[in-house]
């Protein structure tokens, strides 16, 4: 999933003159609330969206995958693709989890495919990560910058229902960047324990970064502390939820479950389910979720906060199978301790 700021219709709020527009099916890169590693958005093909002072710049941004045939034609918007800057703003590396490598009549599907790249479009020597886009409960990467190394980044991603992760480290390969061999595929759960829709990142306290996780067996969440001194292993469980478990895993009768997304604050989560969106309290230092409680009835897909947080956005899918898959998006004027508020001011944008 992706968002992007437009400018809103006269009939909607306009207090802030943007609005998050959600893209149902295309990655979001969750970057620890950063604005620097966050300004080149990759949509595969080579498409971008680069985010420069003087405004957003569309277009062939990034290098594509050589040789062209494997990659180009099959990495397009409804794969997974992300791009990484550094705090500078500069391009480090992209991400293309599509799998398919050879465009014929077949569309064969090679797991052990490249999968990262560096910033000239040639494959990572250790880039052929677990990621796997072919299986619909996997979702999408998440990047995260380490706490306490800027020539590292987290790369975290689902596979079979297991959360598990890559270092990057720039340092490697003569600045061109590559997985450090012996942090690749590193599990932090078990298989069959998650929903790959349903991670995100939080910022906590004390300069730590909260990698959470929704279980796919229980009503509860997983989070992850990730600190200066690395990841910490241990699992901090939140028994917490509503409504049985199915409804966070499938949405409308398919895989593609509601994603979860934090507040820019960091003090509350939501998350999209068949039966609505559901809200949580989040407390920065210990990583626990709790308080849950429903906003909207509605199955959501995509969710996205505005910048100050004060409006909360929804996707919310029509089907129309055989011609196209069509959405609406609502605008919520978001306030925690006034959910009556808050569901009345649901207001259709797009």
């Amino acid at each position: 999933m992706k968002c992007t700021w437009i400018r809103l219709p006269n009939t909607v709020d306009r207090s802030s003159y943007v609005f998050c527009l959600l893209f149902l099916f295309l990655p979001f890169l969750s970057i620890g609330q950063t604005t620097s590693h966050n300004k080149t958005w990759y949509f595969g093909c080579g498409q971008t969206v680069q985010f420069i002072p003087s405004g957003p710049v569309v277009g062939m941004g990034l290098p594509t995958p050589p040789p062209q045939n494997l990659y180009s034609l099959h990495s397009g918007p409804g794969k997974a693709s992300i791009a990484v800057n550094n705090e500078q703003g500069l391009l480090q590396f992209f991400v293309q989890v599509n799998g398919i490598v050879q465009p014929t009549a077949a569309m064969t599907y090679v797991a052990n495919a490249p999968k990262v790249f560096n910033r000239n479009g040639q494959p990572f020597a250790n880039g052929n990560i677990a990621a796997n886009y072919a299986d619909g409960n996997s979702g999408n990467p998440l990047v995260v910058p380490h706490p306490g190394n800027p020539q590292q980044y987290y790369l975290f991603y689902v596979h079979n229902s297991a959360l598990l992760y890559s270092l990057v480290d720039m340092s490697l390969n003569n600045g061109l960047g590559d997985i450090v061999a012996d942090h690749k595929d590193k599990p932090l759960t078990a298989y069959g324990k998650v929903i790959g829709r349903k991670i995100t990142t939080v910022k906590g306290c004390s300069q730590q970064v909260w990698l959470i996780a929704r279980s796919r067996t229980a009503n509860e969440y997983y989070s992850f502390a990730i600190r200066p001194t690395g990841i910490d292993t241990q699992t901090i469980v939140s028994a917490t939820g509503m409504s049985n478990v199915a409804q966070y895993v499938n949405l409308i009768g398919t895989y593609w479950g509601g994603v979860l997304k934090a507040s820019n604050n960091g003090k509350h989560l939501v998350a999209g389910t068949n039966s609505g969106i559901k809200l949580y309290d989040f407390e920065p230092c210990s990583g626990k979720l709790k308080n849950a409680r429903k906003i909207d009835t509605a199955g959501a897909l995509g969710l996205c906060f505005s910048p100050d947080d004060t409006k909360l956005y929804s996707t919310q899918l029509e089907q129309e199978w055989g011609t196209v898959d069509r959405g609406k998006v609502y605008q919520y004027a978001f306030d925690a301790t006034n959910l009556n508020a808050t569901q009345a001011s649901k207001t259709l944008v797009l």
